[in-house]
């Protein structure tokens, strides 16, 4: 998460701005498909999903081969600050 939070402050994600943890994750997708140990060069790629709005990727790889992969998708912060509205005035 800190590469992806990187990459959103530094603006290199176009569909997230400002602090991703201002962000609330409504589902989240985790795969560890092999091991890694301490002193590993580890590669960490993030990106966002082409075809789905507020959808993060990440994968991490050892040697060229993926030992981590997430997906990641957010709720619509401003759906969620109406809501929010809405529901305080109940």
């Amino acid at each position: 998460m800190d590469s992806a939070a990187e990459a959103c402050m530094s603006g290199a994600l176009k569909q997230f701005t400002g602090d991703l943890a201002h962000y609330k994750v409504s589902c989240m997708f985790m795969s560890f498909t092999a091991q890694t140990t301490p002193g590993d060069q580890l590669d960490i790629y993030v990106w966002e999903d082409k075809t789905a709005e507020r959808r993060l990727h990440c994968q991490i790889e050892l040697k060229d081969k993926a030992v981590y992969n997430t997906i990641i998708d957010f709720h619509d912060p401003v759906k969620l600050e109406k809501l929010a509205s809405e529901n305080s005035k109940l």
